[in-house]
C-alpha cells in the first residue's frame, strides 16, 4: 500500500485500509479526489421488495388499456417473464439485482415515464412546461397538427417507476469531497443537509465538482485529468458487502467509471467485481 495523506480523516483511512487500497501518491501527476457517500432510505424502502410483483402487474394492466403505446404486447411479455423470474429475490438493493434488471423491467418503466418531444420541434422551455402539464393533469400532449403523442397514463407510469426502482428508495448522496494535489490534501465540499440533498448530490455531482475544481490547473490542457474514489461514511466493519465508486477522467467528463463490490473476508474486504 502507498502512503495515505496524513490529514485524511480517520474514517476514510479505515475504509481504504479495509479494502487494501493502493494509494500511489509518489506518481500522482493530476488531482485525485477522495470522497464519502451516505445512505438515505426513502419512505417505502422496507416494503418495495415485497410489493415489486404487484406493482409490475399494475403496469401490465395499464399497458393493456394504453392505446398510444405501440410496443405494449412486447413489453407485457417481458414484464410477465420478469414476474416469473422474481419468485425469489436475494437482495433488491444490491448492484447485482439492479444490473440484471436495468435493461428489462426498469428499462421499460423508464421509457414509459418519459415525455418525448419531436426533434424537429425542439424547444426546451416548452418541453419542461409540457412535461409538467402532462404529469400534473395526466393528459396526452397534443401537437400543432392535433396528433396525440403521449399516453394519458404517463403520471401513473412515473409513479410506478419510482416504486419498482431500488435506486429511488436507497440513495447515496455525497457527504464530503477531499482533493489531493501536489502533495496537499484539502476538503473542497461538505454536505450540510444529507437527506435534503439526497436527490441532486450524487456521483454525477461529484464529477461536476471535480471538473470545476480542476479547471485551469494546467494552462496547456483544455481539460485537466482527474481520478476519484468514493467510500461509505457509515462503515462499521460488520457489513457483509460494500460498494466503492471509482472514476478516471481525461477529457472533461469522458473516461471510465464503475462501482466495485467488496465482500468481507476475515477482517478485510475483497473486491468481487465491478459494475
Amino acid at each position: 500500500m502507498g502512503h495515505l495523506p496524513i490529514n485524511l480523516p480517520m474514517q476514510i483511512k479505515n475504509v481504504l485500509e479495509m479494502i487494501n487500497f493502493d494509494f500511489d501518491d509518489d506518481n500522482l501527476k493530476y488531482p485525485y479526489y477522495v470522497a464519502t457517500y451516505s445512505e438515505v432510505r426513502m419512505r417505502g424502502w422496507d416494503t418495495a421488495q415485497s410489493n415489486l410483483k404487484a406493482n409490475l402487474e399494475k403496469v401490465i394492466q395499464l399497458l393493456k388499456k394504453d392505446k398510444y403505446h405501440l410496443d405494449a404486447e412486447k413489453n407485457i411479455a417481458i414484464l410477465n417473464s420478469e414476474i416469473e423470474n422474481l419468485a425469489v429475490i436475494d437482495n433488491f438493493y444490491s448492484e447485482d439485482f439492479y444490473s440484471k434488471h436495468r435493461k428489462k423491467y426498469l428499462g421499460i418503466l423508464k421509457k414509459l415515464s418519459m415525455v418525448k418531444q419531436p426533434l424537429n420541434n425542439f424547444n426546451f422551455p416548452g418541453l419542461v412546461k409540457t412535461s409538467r402539464t402532462i404529469l400534473n393533469n395526466n393528459e396526452p400532449h397534443v401537437t400543432d397538427n392535433g396528433n396525440k403523442k403521449h399516453t394519458p397514463f404517463i403520471k401513473e407510469y412515473n409513479r410506478l417507476y419510482k416504486r419498482v426502482n431500488p435506486k429511488y428508495f436507497l440513495r447515496n448522496p455525497i457527504s464530503e469531497i477531499h482533493e489531493f494535489f501536489n502533495g496537499d490534501l484539502k476538503r473542497i465540499y461538505q454536505n450540510e443537509a444529507i437527506r435534503k440533498n439526497c436527490f441532486d448530490k450524487d456521483i454525477s455531482f461529484l464529477r461536476r465538482q471535480c471538473l470545476k475544481n480542476t479547471k485551469g490547473l494546467f494552462p496547456n490542457l483544455k481539460f485537466t485529468p482527474f481520478s476519484y474514489i468514493v467510500v461509505p461514511d457509515f462503515l462499521l466493519g460488520n457489513e457483509k458487502e460494500i460498494k466503492i465508486f471509482t472514476g478516471n477522467h481525461f477529457a472533461g467528463l469522458n473516461g471510465k467509471t464503475g462501482v466495485n463490490i467488496y465482500k468481507k473476508t476475515g477482517s478485510t474486504y475483497e473486491c468481487q467485481g465491478a459494475m
